[in-house]
């Protein structure tokens, strides 16, 4: 899956350098086109700067492996003593500022 996210990366850096030849030949045709030579410019530089980082980091991480595999690495989460509550029997972090003994009826103030 990782190396089809590389291949979508790649395609529209390809599409980035290729907007960006077009716009510089309309530039050339036409007339009082600073704006338009400075985006052809823009878009070409970016594309070819983008194009060379993601095939950088491509040809690294088919070099360590990284695409053996359909998944990605996804971190072993390992279980919290007592049925996944904290020590004190609270439900960890995500759940903070709760309490799991309230009462479900706020009490009467007198």
């Amino acid at each position: 899956m990782a190396q089809f996210l590389g291949d979508i990366a790649w395609m529209l850096e390809v599409f980035a350098i290729a907007g960006g030849l077009v716009l510089l030949h309309v530039a050339a045709a036409e007339r009082r086109t600073k704006f338009l030579k400075a985006a052809g410019s823009l878009l070409l530089l970016a594309g070819i700067g983008t194009a060379l980082c993601t095939g950088y980091y491509w040809f690294s991480y088919q070099s360590q492996g990284s695409f053996d595999t359909v998944h990605g690495h996804v971190p072993m989460v390992m279980p919290m003593p007592g049925g996944g509550s904290m020590p004190d029997g609270s439900a960890g972090s995500m759940h903070r500022g709760m309490q799991t003994d309230s009462p479900a009826v706020p009490e009467e103030r007198e």
